[in-house]
């Protein structure tokens, strides 16, 4: 086999491990064609140097090269273009792997978050009479965090879930290849029991949707800094249209404690229309920031 001096697509197949049908592909490609014909039976062969070819088109197929970029690479046979393409190519493999991380981290933390909340939904009563000792309602302090936001005057009422505002943060966020870390919220900056209304023209509030980010490389127009803050805090699951009563049961509970809330409130979609179409399981972190606070 040494002495071989031409090699059937059959030799080649077993030689190099290589599919037969690969090797017609590349032929049809113009990638490495058999440059050797037999006279008298009009069989093609490959010769050595096209089998250090092959080995060649293998390799740079394993590392995940396109067929266009081999061809390139064949027809120069330079050093330094193969240099430049190797070069090349780590670059775009770092950054596959960069997003494959990033994916990963995502997946994990969903996945958390999902098997939490499943806790959650057990504990959590589902349409009871609202009390401190059902709802445990808390004092908690919130860290400084990077968010990605929108925020402005807009008509909601608390059943539409704010889809097109969340759909419109997902585009800056995709636009912007951030990186979030936990669920969607909403900060109603004023009149957040408004959503309640029942005429649309009577639910104007000053909102801002927003989620948490990690690894901020260029801090955009659309990113800002939450400072640490204090509030009031308890988990609800139901429809959003139910919220109205918890509000005003945690805002009593803190005047009872001797404190006053700012004004503002905000809503941590723990577990929303995303993840279950049950509105019984959606599970929602209300946050009524003290005063004193700003978020």
């Amino acid at each position: 086999m040494v002495d071989k001096k031409r090699f059937s697509i059959g030799e080649i197949s077993q030689l190099c491990n290589i599919n037969p049908k690969q090797l017609r592909y590349f032929d049809e490609k113009g990638i490495v064609v058999p440059e050797i014909r037999d006279e008298n039976n009009r069989y093609r062969y490959y010769s050595q140097k096209q089998l250090e070819k092959i080995l060649l088109v293998k390799e740079m197929r394993e590392l995940g090269f396109p067929l266009q970029k081999i061809r390139t690479l064949l027809n120069t046979g330079d050093l330094s273009t193969l240099a430049r393409e190797l070069e090349s190519h780590f670059q775009e493999v770092r950054k596959e792997i960069d997003l494959t991380l990033i994916r990963y981290d995502k997946t994990f933390e969903l996945y958390k978050r999902v098997n939490r909340v499943q806790n959650m939904i057990r504990e959590v009563p589902l349409n009871t009479q609202v009390t401190s000792d059902k709802y445990q309602f808390s004092i908690v302090d919130i860290p400084k965090r990077q968010l990605v936001f929108t925020r402005y005057h807009s008509y909601s009422k608390a059943n539409d879930r704010h889809l097109n505002r969340r759909a419109e943060l997902n585009s800056i966020i995709e636009k912007n290849g951030l990186v979030t870390v936990g669920p969607h919220m909403a900060i109603y900056h004023d009149n957040y029991l408004n959503q309640f209304n029942d005429n649309i023209i009577d639910c104007k509030a000053d909102i801002e949707r927003c989620m948490e980010i990690s690894q901020v490389k260029n801090f955009y127009s659309a990113c800002r800094i939450q400072n640490s803050f204090r509030a009031a805090s308890t988990i609800f699951r139901g429809p959003y249209q139910d919220l109205k009563p918890v509000y005003e049961a945690l805002k009593e509970w803190v005047e009872i404690q001797g404190m006053k809330t700012s004004g503002a409130a905000i809503e941590v979609y723990v577990v929303s229309a995303t993840m279950t179409n049950i509105e019984g399981n959606f599970v929602t972190n209300i946050l009524l920031p003290l005063t004193g606070y700003e978020v």
